[in-house]
């Protein structure tokens, strides 16, 4: 509110980006929230050039919720450095033994992740020894204490011997824990657009996510599997990967990453804001129309 008005009163165009923040009615429910996205609604997002969003489901969430100024996709993008390492290179000190398969999940530990969902298709997957030499390894933050309900929920299902909870990772640990990793899960109930998944694709790990990461060409290009937001369809998930063969695998995941690299790179994603700033300063002019990147979006 502050960062607008000061925009306004200097006479310079603004772009907001929310980050996810539209995404479920949910996130708005409180008192606080709601008072929150009427000043929004009312002075802030009226006077926007437009509003940078990271997906057509976010976009989407947006006009639901009664926003109306121009809107641009454009996702999040990686930093070189993310594809720069071939897999496999480096042992992870949690994915050590050559004789067992890692599948691994990187993000806050928290339930709208769905790691209650995900436990729950472990458990179910293993039941038919489908996973015997498999291990998850849970990598994230704690949030909001939910560890604690997680670690509760790996004991009831009795997986605690398969499961491992490594607390967060970054740097040289997280770049070994993806190029060991044989597959990579993200059984998220909403994301606006996820870092995690990205990164994996970028290592070249075949992914199994939901509908609820709203990244279906993932799974168009072959480079992943989609399931729907339910731990009996991740099970299904889960065991279709695992049953694949290494190659099959590697194939599957080095599909992924050649989509990374195509639309997701940073340099891919820089070029998409120069040219929605551009247009913006182009229909700041007093001769313009309006922005020429936001026209069809704006006639629709």
């Amino acid at each position: 509110w502050v960062a607008a008005r000061a925009a306004a009163a200097a006479g310079k165009p603004y772009v907001i980006t929310p980050h996810g923040t539209f995404m479920e009615h949910w996130r708005y429910r409180s008192a606080k929230k709601r008072a929150y996205r009427a000043l929004l609604l009312r002075d802030v997002l009226p006077g926007a050039a437009a509003m940078h969003v990271l997906s057509e489901r976010e976009q989407q969430a947006c006009r639901d919720a009664g926003i109306t100024c121009p809107l641009a996709v454009i996702p999040n993008g990686l930093a070189e450095g993310a594809f720069a390492t071939a897999r496999g290179m480096q042992r992870s000190r949690w994915c050590g033994d050559p004789g067992r398969k890692y599948l691994v999940y990187l993000g806050r530990l928290w339930h709208e992740k769905g790691l209650d969902l995900l436990v729950e298709a472990w458990a179910g997957a293993r039941r038919g020894g489908q996973l015997a030499d498999w291990d998850l390894v849970v990598a994230g933050a704690d949030f909001r204490g939910y560890r604690a309900e997680l670690e509760r929920r790996i004991g009831e299902l009795q997986v605690a011997s398969s499961v491992r909870l490594v607390g967060e990772v970054h740097g040289e640990d997280k770049a070994a824990l993806l190029r060991f990793a044989d597959a990579f899960v993200q059984p998220s109930r909403s994301e606006a657009l996820s870092m995690s998944l990205l990164e994996a694709m970028a290592a070249g790990l075949p992914c199994v996510y939901t509908t609820g990461c709203n990244l279906p060409s993932l799974a168009e290009c072959g480079g992943g599997i989609e399931t729907a937001v339910s731990a009996a369809d991740l099970q299904q998930g889960l065991l279709r990967v695992a049953g694949l063969a290494g190659e099959e695998r590697a194939a599957m995941g080095q599909r992924g990453r050649r989509l990374a690299l195509q639309h997701y790179s940073e340099q891919a994603v820089m070029q998409q804001l120069e040219r929605l700033y551009a247009d913006i300063l182009e229909w700041a002019a007093p001769a313009a129309a309006g922005p020429p990147l936001l026209r069809g979006e704006l006639a629709g």
